[in-house]
């Protein structure tokens, strides 16, 4: 399988494995039933002598909508294209996804939507807007609350050496970049290889809470358990491992403290793997999944948003393993087990965007490049 085959394989997994567990904004809890999806299509005419730069910054500032009024939980927008000229000059086209007529009404009246609609006025020559409801189901996945990352935004991505290393934060962070840039969001890279759950706790002043972070990604789990096999201990039991009680004990203490002194929102994920090998599993993935399930029951009692790796890695390399019929215990997506190759931080970056918010087309614009830089 080359890599391209491969990418792509991951890709679709991440997407069809499981849905994203916990992913709503944190703190909110359940969800009422809603109505059909209300599909709200808007065309426009600029005003002869409107500038490209204006007509941009105009779609921009309609683009930014999403992340100000709730109940948005899609947008698209494009040119004109077709050849039979019959648009009659509405060739700005955008279309905006309520997630009930409740929430599109509302937007009418939202003060950000009248303040786009002033902006708007002194260049349109006409508009046509048609709204309806979506009674077919949505081809791609959407998050039941729509993006979640607001304007300004500072995400600080901790962890380990996977974080550190930088892959899957690239890509996060190139497809923020590429679809909500009016946002302005900034992210931050607070990995350090070695780190376990108690280095964090020493650290989370200086390098989580001084940053001012309005959400937070924590993955840390691998090293405690890693860290405790030898050669003198293959059962896990050495000195540098830390025991179940301790990581919950020590992780309430990171959860308490950044809660006490920031007011971001807080994403847990589930420790990735300790080994591809998923047949055999091993005793080390068997070690892990404890502190996955610690993890879990973390983000529930705190009502903090979860983001499922340790799953979507297992499954992922099971799959792998029934297309290719080969055993290994690296290569697929880690370099030895643990480290991330290309299409495991494509699998981090992806549910990590997921449990955002962000569409599934605009996860799959990631590139070989996205990740290099």
């Amino acid at each position: 399988m080359d890599f391209r085959t491969k990418l792509l394989f991951v890709g679709a997994a991440a997407m069809l494995i499981g849905s994203f567990a916990g992913a709503a904004d944190p703190g909110k809890a359940g969800s009422e039933k809603v109505g059909p999806r209300v599909k709200h299509v808007v065309l426009f005419r600029y005003k002869k002598g409107t500038s490209p730069e204006k007509v941009k910054e105009l779609a921009e500032a309609f683009a930014s909508l999403r992340a100000k009024v709730p109940g948005i939980v899609g947008f698209e927008s494009g040119v004109n294209m077709s050849p039979e000229g019959l648009s009659d000059g509405l060739d700005n086209v955008f279309v905006v996804t309520f997630k009930d007529k409740a929430a599109r009404d509302a937007y009418l009246t939202h003060p950000e939507h009248r303040n786009f609609v002033k902006l708007l006025r002194p260049y349109l020559e006409k508009p046509l807007v048609v709204d309806y409801e979506a009674v077919s189901p949505a081809t791609t996945i959407e998050h039941p609350e729509g993006f979640l990352l607001r304007r300004g935004d500072r995400v600080v991505m901790v962890g380990d050496s996977i974080t550190q290393a930088g892959g899957y934060v690239r890509m996060v962070k190139a497809v923020l970049d590429r679809y909500y840039a009016p946002l302005g969001i900034q992210v931050f890279n607070a990995g350090i290889s070695g780190n376990k759950v108690t280095d964090l706790v020493a650290r989370a002043e200086r390098d989580i809470v001084r940053k001012n972070p309005t959400v937070i990604t924590i993955s840390i789990g691998i090293n405690d358990v890693w860290h405790g096999f030898d050669e003198t201990h293959p059962q896990g039991d050495g000195p540098r491992r830390v025991p179940l009680p301790q990581y919950i004990e020590v992780y309430r203490k990171l959860l308490n403290l950044l809660l006490r002194k920031t007011d971001a929102r807080i994403y847990l994920l589930t420790p990735t793997i300790i080994g591809e090998d998923t047949v055999n599993l091993g005793i080390k993935n068997r070690t892990l999944l404890p502190y996955c399930a610690a993890v879990r029951r973390l983000a529930d009692e705190y009502g903090l948003g979860l983001v499922e790796l340790n799953d979507t890695f297992l499954f992922a390399c099971h799959a792998l393993w029934l297309t290719t019929g080969k055993l290994k215990d690296s290569g697929n997506l880690t370099g030895d087990g643990v480290h991330m190759l290309v299409p495991g931080d494509f699998l981090m970056a992806a549910k990590i965007l997921q449990a955002w918010g962000a569409r599934t087309e605009e996860i799959l614009s990631i590139t070989k490049k996205d990740a290099a830089r």
